[in-house]
């Protein structure tokens, strides 16, 4: 592990510290404001002078401040929990088998609990906080002799917080719960969360009613398996259908998916803060597999490149003695990687290669006889008695094993064909797509780099050692933009429709967007010097077309 990577775990622990920090300061507001609300469903005839006065009673109180130090705890302990799963690349679902399986994975399994005890004890402590008549597990009972029955309004809330945290576990892990996105404007944190909560927040209201769609039905179908349809195990029929039930169970769910939300955006926010090192701890921890560490290093080599012009000086440099550009010849193989590994994952689904043509197992001809040499000029060699015999040869029929493949590959295939079993297993047709473009962001970070270097030089470079590697350069770019140009039409009805929740679309145009940036930007530093770059025919002419800015 290299000195950079040690210092980014040191830094990644404050980061994680202080969104923790702020997500309980947040949290406690919202549990202010939801508390606030369950006092206006409840008794809204008090006013909202009187609505206000018991909520500061309520949360000013000895056992409110216990609650909430457990709550702060609590909150601490799952912003540990979602950095911990942070991710720079989106997830794509492949299949409901597929996630099914993911699901089932030990790591997952168990942070998939950990949600799950999450909403139950966020759920648990605002009914505490709230004490309201339903927030005890108790109630006097009505229809029997006993001192006490279960509350089931009480139990009937603390199963939609912990459905609730199901949810928000399936959103976290397989809907990109946990993508941290870089952000393209640098902004303080504050006004980075502010933003996010601006454009999610009228979402999680309507989320929550998507829920609660689900929960009811599951409620009901398990309280008829235990008590019957006539008298249902859990709350009757009615009492579901109360509307200040509904509104405190919405208020519940919603309470959960907020500081679920809040947690995750404080973590993206701090984790995708800036790094400002020098350009040899750059370059030293910038090839890291810590995806994280090495998307933030290529974003501060941008930066630089991009406005200090002693960086581009030194990139330009050659080392002594040697005379190598040592630092240029880094920076290139280092994007280039990037840039070609995505170029050709592309082409290789776009073209794929042809199978190759099985043999054809023919009539095999036995050696021909041994040759003796004559050496008496007197002797004459002696036409063949009888003509060669050409022996057929059979094909040789599939192994025991071969053959059991076979057959469970056709029951798959036939099995596939089934709406149901088809729905289970088939994967859209865009998802290999999809997959290859969650890598975008690091691609249009070096995608970048190469541009402001490389039209830079024109002017900086006074060795040359960027104009050598000019064509090289060209075509692996033009390349790039032509494959995602060709990229166009695959699942298109569906991004039209959902492309506001898919991270990995939004990668995808950016990446074009940054490609074309790049190349004009090229063009525009070179002007007409561009055209001598010898490159292929068409590339020429591509070339040519942004020269005369006829590409949009």
């Amino acid at each position: 592990m290299s000195g950079t990577e040690d210092w980014f775990l040191d830094s990644l622990r404050g980061r994680t510290n202080s969104a923790g920090a702020w997500a309980v300061a947040v949290s406690t507001g919202w549990t202010t404001l939801v508390t606030a609300i369950f006092l206006l469903v409840q008794a809204p005839t008090e006013g909202l002078m009187g609505m206000l006065l018991t909520c500061l009673s309520r949360l000013t109180s000895s056992d409110s401040f216990f609650y909430l130090v457990i709550l702060a705890v609590l909150v601490v302990f799952w912003t540990k929990l979602q950095a911990k799963y942070a991710s720079v690349i989106p997830c794509v679902a492949k299949s409901v088998v597929w996630t099914l399986a993911q699901t089932f994975r030990p790591e997952i399994l168990i942070s998939f609990l950990q949600f799950i005890g999450f909403g139950f004890c966020s759920s648990w402590l605002l009914l505490q906080i709230v004490a309201a008549p339903f927030s005890n597990l108790t109630a006097p009972c009505k229809e029997i002799d006993s001192s006490f029955c279960y509350n089931k309004v009480h139990i009937f809330l603390l199963f939609a917080g912990v459905f609730s945290g199901l949810v928000e576990a399936i959103v976290f892990h397989f809907k990109n719960g946990n993508y941290t996105s870089i952000p393209i404007i640098g902004l303080d944190r504050f006004s980075q969360f502010k933003i996010k909560l601006d454009s999610n927040l009228m979402r999680l209201c309507l989320d929550s009613f998507y829920t609660l769609r689900v929960y009811y039905p599951l409620y009901l179908v398990i309280s008829v398996l235990f008590g019957g349809i006539f008298r249902p195990a859990g709350l009757g029929y009615l009492e579901l259908l109360s509307p200040t039930l509904v509104a405190h169970c919405w208020l519940v769910v919603l309470y959960v998916k907020v500081l679920r939300f809040t947690i995750s955006s404080w973590v993206s926010v701090n984790l995708t803060q800036p790094v400002h090192l020098e350009l040899a701890n750059l370059l030293e921890g910038v090839g890291s597999t810590n995806l994280l560490l090495s998307t933030l290093l290529l974003q501060n080599l941008v930066d630089q490149v991009a406005e200090k012009p002693d960086i581009r000086r030194e990139v330009f440099s050659l080392s002594l003695p040697g005379g190598h550009p040592h630092t240029w010849n880094s920076i290139l193989s280092l994007c280039h990687r990037h840039i070609v590994s995505m170029k050709d994952d592309l082409n290789s689904l776009l073209s794929p290669a042809p199978p190759a043509p099985a043999k054809e197992i023919g009539p095999i001809e036995p050696p021909p006889p041994p040759q003796i040499e004559l050496l008496s000029p007197n002797i004459r060699r002696l036409a063949p008695t009888s003509a060669r015999q050409v022996v057929p040869v059979l094909p040789i029929p599939p192994s025991l094993p071969g053959r059991i493949n076979q057959f469970c590959e056709s029951v798959l295939d036939s099995l596939k064909r089934r709406p149901l079993v088809g729905w289970l297993v088939n994967q859209a047709p865009d998802v290999p797509f999809r997959v290859v473009f969650t890598r975008s962001q690091l691609v249009i970070f070096c995608v970048e780099i190469l541009s402001f270097l490389v039209s830079a030089s024109i002017k900086e470079d006074r060795y040359g050692v960027v104009q050598k590697d000019l064509p090289y350069i060209l075509t692996n770019l033009l390349l790039l933009e032509q494959n995602i140009d060709r990229c166009r039409g695959h699942g298109v009805p569906y991004y039209r429709k959902k492309s506001a929740d898919i991270p990995d679309v939004h990668l995808k145009h950016e990446l074009k967007s940054a490609v074309k940036s790049a190349i004009f930007r090229i063009v525009v530093e070179f002007k007409e010097h561009i055209l001598n770059v010898p490159l292929p025919a068409d590339l020429s002419q591509k070339i040519k077309n942004y020269q005369q800015f006829l590409e949009a």
